[in-house]
């Protein structure tokens, strides 16, 4: 069976809108959690 929980993710930017430049960047740790086991998944599959 499969089940959902939904996840409060936050993600915080300042950019300079002269240069279009990113300056500083603050997120959840759900969110690093999420960016993380998407790079572990896709390193397995490049291992293959």
């Amino acid at each position: 069976m499969l089940s959902f929980t939904a996840i409060k993710a936050t993600l915080k930017l300042l950019i300079d809108t002269k240069s279009h430049k990113i300056l500083f960047a603050e997120v959840s740790k759900e969110v690093v959690d999420f960016f993380f086991s998407l790079l572990a998944v896709f390193a397995c599959w490049h291992r293959h």
